[in-house]
């Protein structure tokens, strides 16, 4: 078929549409520079595009767009550094219970230009940071209260592994953080206990949680001593000695860094047995350090600006 032909048809299938449908096709000039096509209908005359119909015989797309999620942070980086342009941004979401990264890969440029440097935004790498199963088992005791014997000892035996020896004596080299340490284990005051005597607690726990028990506590080192009895023994369960604090060794993130910190061990009385509570020192400062550091390492390995937010 020639080019006549080709035009001559082209011209017939315009003449249909518009004196038996009564549709026009236009094309105009849009912001981008480029030619769109457009019909104009009958009824009303309104306007229908016909990108949709542009679009299925496009070799490549129009732009980037698109969410890619990653489970680790070296993976999240290098996706950035592969798609990045000199207006990408990091977003950080330091929600504690949703902790994020979101990188938009075609940011909007610097300036209060309306218009000019402006981008869709729709190309984006996104980090959840995964909590470690040890961070959510110690919030998850400190949440749920108080505990009775059985629980309470099984969640001691179960996490024995994260319980550290109490800090030596300070050291003229010491971190700042283990500075910082040392002075909120001092201001919690009290008797910091070692994983033998809290597994010598879990344990004795664990023997005698039917049994009856009675408690009488040292003013002056804060220790708590529990003597248990049985019906068959009297007076013949030894008393534990309870520290008022122990010290565990965590990451807050799944195959992350450990990060310290003090447990409070807290205890009330109900009816012939004793209630346990284990209380997390400051957990939001130690997760924001933590989220910190993560932070500081995603800004470093791509080179770009991080805000504490999410985007638009």
């Amino acid at each position: 078929m020639t080019e006549e032909n080709k035009r001559s048809g082209a011209q017939v299938v315009r003449d249909i549409m518009r004196y038996e449908a009564g549709a026009e096709v236009r094309k105009f000039a849009g912001p981008d520079g480029k030619e769109h096509t457009f019909l104009i209908l009958p009824e009303g005359k309104t306007t229908a595009s016909l990108k949709e119909l542009e679009d299925e015989y496009r070799t490549r797309p129009e732009r980037r767009k698109g969410m890619a999620k990653f489970s680790d942070l070296e993976s999240f980086c290098l996706h950035v550094n592969r798609f990045k342009g000199e207006n990408s941004v990091i977003f950080s979401s330091d929600d504690m219970a949703r902790p994020s990264l979101t990188c938009v890969l075609d940011y909007h440029a610097a300036g209060g230009n309306e218009f000019e440097g402006t981008h869709f935004g729709e190309h984006r790498s996104l980090y959840q940071f995964p909590l470690s199963d040890e961070w959510k088992a110690w919030a998850q005791a400190d949440e749920s209260g108080y505990m009775d014997h059985a629980s309470f000892a099984e969640f001691l035996e179960d996490r024995i592994d994260d319980v550290l020896e109490p800090l030596g004596p300070e050291q003229d080299d010491e971190s700042a953080s283990t500075k910082a340490l040392r002075r909120r284990i001092a201001l919690l005051g009290g008797n910091m206990g070692t994983p033998q005597k809290i597994m010598e607690l879990s344990r004795g726990l664990k023997i005698n949680q039917n049994a009856s028990t009675t408690s009488a506590k040292n003013l002056s080192s804060g220790e708590v001593q529990v003597a248990f009895k049985t019906e068959n023994v009297d007076d013949n369960g030894a008393p534990i000695t309870v520290p008022t604090m122990f010290l565990i060794a965590v990451p807050v993130f799944q195959n992350g860094p450990l990060y310290q910190m003090p447990i409070k061990l807290r205890y009330r009385l109900r009816g012939p047995s004793i209630i346990w509570a284990l209380i997390r020192s400051d957990p939001r400062k130690i997760f924001e350090n933590a989220f910190k550091e993560a932070v500081k390492t995603a800004g470093d390995t791509t080179g770009l600006p991080s805000l504490i937010g999410t985007p638009e």
